[in-house]
This record gives C-alpha cells, sequence and structure tokens, in this order.
C-alpha cells in the first residue's frame, strides 16, 4: 500500500509584498490618525476609511477591538532591525482586508497577535451569547479578507524512519525537511490508549537538523535539546508521526483568561477496559475560552504558515480557531494550509456551510472537540489532505465510555455539550462523503475518523433538501488511524457510526446515539437523489440504483476496538490494513464489500496501555473468517494474521 503525500510547493518568492506598497500610511505615526495621535490602551480603534495602515513595530498597548472598514487595509511589515511584532486586542471587525504577507511574499517576520477576553456567563443551552459576538475575543472576517503567509516549512508533518527508543535526543524522517531550530516538534504516541489524563505524546524543541544522513534511506535527521522520555516505533508496517507546531505567525489566546478554570482533577471511573477502568471526569474542562477567527458574510480566508494557540471556545456555537461561515460557493479559491493547531479548547478547522474549499498539510495537536469538522452536513465538494490530528479530548470530559454491548445511551445537548456528538471527539468528523478526504492521520481521539450518520441536515442547514448520510462518496483515499478505539469495543479506528437528530420531544435540541442506531434507518446510498426526484429523501432505492461508498487504500494500528466499524452497509473496502488491533474489521450490516484486506493482529512490537498489563488484550478476537463466496468479484480477502468479522446476511449485494 502507498499512502500518497503532498507535493513540495518549491522555492518561495518576495514580490508584490503588501507591506512595501507606496501610499502606506504607518500606524505609529500620529498624523495617520484622525485624533492625531497614536491609540491609546484600551482604546476601540477605527482605521481611516480609504486607507492602507502598516505596522512595522510591536504596538505596546493592549486595545480594545480594532474595525478595519470596508475601504481600508490593516499590514502588517517588518521591523526593520529584525525584531518581533506584537498586537494585542480584544478582537478585529475585518470589513476590509487583513494583510501578513502573500502567496508571493512569504511574511518572515516574526509576528504574534494576542486577543484578550473572559468567558461571558450569559451563554445558553444552543451556544449562544449576546455578548460573544463574532468580534469578541476574535477576528471577526466580516465582509472582508483575512491573507496571512507564513514561512513555508514543508513537510509540515513526516513519518520515523526508525524507532526513537526512550533516552534518545534525536530521531530519522523518511523526508527532507526545512524545520529550524528552536521550533517545537510533535512526537505522536504509538500506545494503545491516548487520553488527557495518559498519553504518550512528546513535545520537544529542535537543536539542529542534518539532511540526508543517510542518502537514499533517511531524508533528515532531527536533533533535539532534550531526550525522548517514551518509545516511539517505526517498523515496516507502521510508524509514528512528528509534527511541526511553531510557525512565525502566531495567532493566540492570552494566557491569562483562555485556560479552563474547572480542569479534571482525575480519580474518576467507568467501564473496565482491558484491566483499567479510569476515564475522564465528566463535566470539567468546561471553561476554555480561547480566541477564534470567522470568516463570514461573504468574506474570504487565504491562510499559510500560521500557528494557532490557546484558540477556541469550548461550547460557544461557532467560535473555533478557525471558521468558513455559510460561505457556499463564494470562497471557492480559499485555503488553510501548512498551518498548526494546539491547545485548543474547541475544534481545530470548521467548513459550515461552504464548498469548494481546501483544508491540506495542517498540524492539530491537543484539541477539545472534533478536530477537523464538517459541521451541518451540507457542506460538499472540499479538499481536506494531508492533516495531522493528535490528542484529541471529549468536549467537557463527557465521553462514550461503554462496555461490550452494541447500544450506547444517548447523549442529549445541554449548556456543556451543545453538540451531543463530542462525548466521541475524534480527529475527523465527516458527515458528507461527498468530499476528498485523501493523506490524512489521526491519532487518539475516541475514534480517528468519525462518519456519523446524519438523516437530515442540522443548525442553520436544517431545512436543506437533502440526506447527508445518503451523498455518495468523493474520494477518501490513503488516510492512517491509531492510538484509538478505547473508550467501546465496537468504536472502531474508522467508525461508521452514532446517528444525530434532534430529539423529538423538543425539536430544537439535538442528541446523539453513539452505538448501534437504526431506528431511524440506514445508510443508503443512491445512485438517483430521492431527495430531488420524489422530494422524499426516505423514498427506497431500487436495485439498479444502489450505490456503495468506497473507501481505498486506508491503514490502522495499535488500536484497541475494530480497525473498522460499519453499522451502515453498502460499503466497498478496497486495500486495508490493519496492525496490532483488537479486531481486524467489524462490519453488522448486508452489501460490505472487501477487497485486499491485509490484517496483522500482533506485530511483535509491545502494546503500552494503562497498568502496564498488555496481557488483557486477547488476540483470540482477531482470527480468520472467510467471507465470500468463491468466484465472487469482490472476495478476494488477504490476511498474514487472522482476521475476524461478524457474520452478516450477505457479503454483497
Amino acid at each position: 500500500m502507498t499512502i500518497p503525500r503532498p507535493q513540495n510547493p518549491g522555492s518561495q518568492s518576495q514580490i508584490n509584498c503588501p507591506h512595501l506598497q507606496v501610499g502606506l500610511k504607518n500606524w505609529h505615526d500620529p498624523s495617520t490618525w484622525l485624533s492625531s495621535s497614536i491609540p491609546a490602551a484600551g482604546e476601540s480603534v477605527t482605521l481611516p476609511e480609504n486607507s492602507k495602515v502598516v505596522i512595522n513595530q510591536a504596538v505596546l498597548e493592549e486595545l480594545n477591538v480594532i474595525t478595519v472598514p470596508s475601504s481600508s487595509e490593516l499590514i502588517f511589515g517588518e521591523d526593520a532591525g529584525g525584531a518581533a511584532i506584537t498586537l494585542d486586542a480584544a478582537g478585529m471587525d475585518v470589513q476590509g482586508a487583513l494583510r501578513a504577507g502573500s502567496e508571493t511574499c512569504v511574511y518572515d517576520t516574526e509576528l504574534t497577535i494576542t486577543l484578550h477576553g473572559s468567558r461571558p456567563t450569559d451563554l445558553d443551552i444552543y451556544g449562544k451569547s449576546p455578548t460573544a459576538t463574532p468580534s469578541y475575543k476574535g477576528i471577526s472576517v466580516n465582509g472582508g479578507i483575512i491573507s496571512m503567509h507564513g514561512k513555508r516549512h514543508f513537510p509540515t508533518w513526516s513519518r520515523l524512519a526508525e524507532s526513537v527508543p526512550i533516552g534518545q535526543n534525536y530521531l530519522l524522517l523518511q523526508e527532507q525537511v526545512n524545520w529550524e531550530a528552536g521550533q517545537e516538534v510533535l512526537l505522536t504516541t504509538t500506545a494503545v490508549h491516548d487520553s488527557r489524563d495518559w498519553h504518550r505524546n512528546e513535545v520537544m524543541t529542535i537543536d539542529y537538523v542534518v539532511d540526508n544522513p543517510i542518502p537514499g534511506v533517511v531524508g533528515s535527521a532531527v536533533h533535539f535539546t532534550s531526550s525522548a522520555t517514551y518509545a516511539h516505533i517505526a517498523n515496516n508496517g507502521y510508524q509514528a508521526e512528528v509534527g511541526l507546531l511553531s510557525r512565525n505567525i502566531k495567532i493566540q489566546g492570552a494566557a491569562d483568561d483562555s485556560e479552563p478554570t474547572d480542569p479534571d482533577t482525575g480519580g474518576c471511573t467507568g467501564n473496565g477496559h482491558f484491566g483499567v477502568n479510569f476515564k475522564p471526569c465528566p463535566w470539567t474542562s468546561t471553561t476554555g475560552f480561547g480566541g477564534h477567527i470567522m470568516v463570514h458574510s461573504g468574506g474570504k480566508g487565504y491562510m499559510e504558515g500560521v500557528e494557532l494557540y490557546r484558540m477556541g471556545q469550548t461550547n460557544v456555537l461557532g467560535r473555533y480557531p478557525f471558521h468558513w461561515h455559510q460561505l457556499g460557493n463564494a470562497c471557492s479559491d480559499c485555503y488553510f494550509r501548512a498551518n498548526s493547531i494546539h491547545r485548543s479548547f474547541y475544534r481545530c478547522i470548521s467548513i459550515h456551510g461552504t464548498h469548494n474549499t481546501t483544508v491540506s498539510e495542517n498540524v492539530a495537536y491537543d484539541v477539545d472537540g472534533y478536530c477537523y469538522y464538517l459541521e451541518d452536513g451540507v457542506e460538499e465538494d472540499n479538499t481536506i489532505s494531508f492533516n495531522l490530528a493528535a490528542h484529541i479530548h471529549p468536549v467537557s470530559n463527557v465521553v462514550a465510555d461503554s462496555g461490550g454491548g452494541q447500544t450506547i445511551t444517548p447523549f442529549v445537548q445541554s449548556r456543556d455539550l451543545i453538540l451531543p456528538a463530542d462525548a466521541t471527539a475524534s480527529g475527523y468528523y465527516i458527515t458528507n462523503l461527498h468530499n476528498d478526504i485523501i493523506g490524512n492521520a489521526a491519532s487518539g481521539g475516541w475514534a480517528g475518523f468519525a462518519l456519523p450518520v446524519l438523516h437530515s441536515p442540522i443548525g442553520a442547514n436544517r431545512d436543506v433538501n437533502m440526506r447527508p448520510g445518503n451523498r455518495l462518496t468523493k474520494v477518501f483515499d490513503g488516510n492512517v488511524a491509531h492510538s484509538t478505539g478505547w473508550w467501546w469495543s465496537h468504536a472502531g479506528a474508522f467508525y461508521s457510526g452514532g446517528s444525530l437528530y434532534y430529539s423529538s420531544g423538543d425539536d430544537t435540541l439535538l442528541e446523539y446515539n453513539a452505538g448501534r442506531d437504526q431506528s431511524k434507518g440506514t445508510r443508503s446510498p443512491c445512485l438517483v437523489d430521492k431527495c430531488v426526484e420524489n422530494n422524499n429523501c426516505g423514498s427506497y432505492c431500487y436495485e439498479g440504483e444502489r450505490a456503495w461508498y468506497k473507501l481505498t487504500n486506508n491503514k490502522v494500528f495499535m488500536t484497541a476496538s475494530p480497525s473498522l466499524n460499519s453499522w451502515s452497509g453498502r460499503m466497498e473496502v478496497i486495500r486495508f490494513e490493519a496492525h496490532d488491533v483488537a479486531l481486524g474489521m467489524e462490519a453488522l450490516q448486508d452489501g460490505f464489500g472487501i477487497d485486499q484486506l491485509l490484517v496483522e493482529c500482533r506485530s511483535g512490537e509491545e502494546w503500552v496501555i494503562p497498568g502496564n498489563r498488555p496481557d488483557y488484550v486477547s488476540v483470540s478476537r482477531c482470527f480468520a473468517q472467510q467471507l465470500a463466496a468463491d468466484g465472487d468479484p469482490y472476495s478476494f480477502v488477504y490476511a498474514i494474521s487472522p482476521l475476524s468479522f461478524h457474520p452478516f446476511p450477505s457479503f454483497y449485494f
């Protein structure tokens, strides 16, 4: 199996730099302002109309909201002495443009924008607040443009070329990287379990990098200022990811008002898993309140080479580190690429009511809630490619922790869980498969890739005549998940299950059934769109009209549950690898096709789990079973170690 990787963007030019235009006005020049004085601390600032104002040095005052009129631009320049530029504000309302560099002019200076503001006390059960306006502790791109282009580091993440033992202060990467001394790097876990209370991820600081230490075999050797605390695996079947967290442009929530005031203090117990029964303490870590960026009202967003730190506002609707909000097809040239997001209190990137955007080559780590997020189920034709999601936590520490049964008690929307599906927070939340999902990696989370079943859209798009759960796959190829599936024996690193709907008692509140729920129907992909043809999304899909979801070239390793579980059928799984898993694959619905499946139940690597009791992980569930009659075109199943499936009515029809 070949896992796809992004293309090298090549050398970066330095032409048409926004901060080198003629006619710019200087922020630090009193004559720029109508008041003839530089903005003072605590002041709300509005740029002059029809002006382009450049910031060439640090703004020392902490400001209130900065407004950029539709005819104006705020541009970050570069300090003549090379000093870092900082800006502190309560928020920004960008009706014009906010720029740092451009596609043809990489921004080289260290730039830090810090957003300030305390969590509102008037949030309701829908995550809304009259206080939390889009510009409140956020950058509201209100019909304007945000265009930020930091240094382009390639690749933004890679995989180990050789295992890293405890105590080693360097690692070898498969690809050559242009990372720099002093930058922070994430080394993902290869343990079976990953949670806030117990994990084996490490963040290390680069000392120096050596390119091509073993020509043709190793791309780069990255040396660190400290040694590894944990072991990280690289073998012929799978390898840990290594991601770059640092960028020269940084947007962050302030240190003194962003962190949750109610952290999990530990000591809570739940269902036993592999000999241990601890779980997160529910209804804690509910108050994280970082910054956010929201592109809305016809705005445009172009972000690359930016670090988002202490961003996202827990259970505040629409307040995520980066959010394309209800833009339809008007942002088809927009992108969010080669950025990093870490220490996020609510998601990573939300694509909401928006189509044809690109989210690519990003690194995300230590995140509350679903990370890469298709919000309402209507979002289509987007590209989500070559991203890394690691160390994902359930919102408010409410986790769908269950035993061996097929059902889980539904979760209901509340003030501290406004999307009840966040009880199964995972790296990728794919509510609509008609998108390109290519070459991504997921480490940790309830699952790696969650494919929940929505029988109708939700939120602002709930009246759209569509059944998201039936939309046809576009491309789902080359994705990898590991160190996941701990909290339920049926979770699956790739999980096609869980239904999200409005509860029957109150059709304004959401309810999520994380388990095997077919009470509202199953996935029924159809070549004929019944929503359009019959104006009835529930119309029967006849033989000859039926379609299958297609997943190709995907891989799973070190997972405490099935590599893939589908409660809903009509799925083609082609070229799938599973290494060191509790169960090869699980499918409890008819119409499920498998071609070229490799399951290596045990590779010989140590299963690192809490309590250090790998003997609790039974290999007996991972046994061989032939699934199809000879001659069936989809009957080829190959395993170098045994594999296991639950029986279902038929292999493929």
